[in-house]
């Protein structure tokens, strides 16, 4: 099973974000990477963008046409759960990182962005291990949509 990370550049020209990515860049040179244009429809606003780029399918058949707009990631019965758990983790880090940035200030300076970096992917990696798992009506009609060396 291939794995994919999915880095999305929101507001940012393409010849802008080519010219300064460079370890992304780098990646995209070295064949460890692709790197996709992505020609966006109207409406011009990120959310409906996000929403197309996940089910492949236009805002019009979506439904998402407004940043204000979203659906519901969780199901309506574990919502509580959903909620409890995110504000927990919130609770947590926002007593715990202030100790642990100085103690890591103390030990290294540098060190606090290599493990924000790290904090960082390992949030992505739980996000996509225990977001649920829908498949679009775009997938189940026309197969994967992008096809992945």
């Amino acid at each position: 099973m291939n794995k994919v990370i999915l880095i999305l550049s929101d507001a940012l020209r393409y010849d802008t974000a080519v010219a300064n990515m460079g370890f992304l860049g780098h990646l995209v040179e070295s064949k460890l990477a692709s790197l996709y244009k992505v020609t966006g429809e109207l409406p011009s606003m990120s959310r409906p963008m996000y929403e197309t780029i996940h089910t492949g399918l236009p805002s019009s058949e979506h439904g998402i046409v407004a940043n204000s707009m979203v659906r519901s990631a969780v199901e309506p019965a574990n919502m509580g759960l959903a909620y409890g758990l995110t504000e927990a983790m919130i609770s947590i880090a926002t007593i715990l990182a202030p100790v642990l940035a100085g103690l890591l200030y103390a030990k290294n300076p540098v060190s606090i962005y290599a493990v924000s970096f790290f904090l960082i992917l390992i949030s992505i990696i739980a996000g996509a291990v225990f977001s649920p798992r829908i498949q679009s009506r775009a997938v189940r009609e026309k197969g994967a949509l992008v096809k992945l060396s």
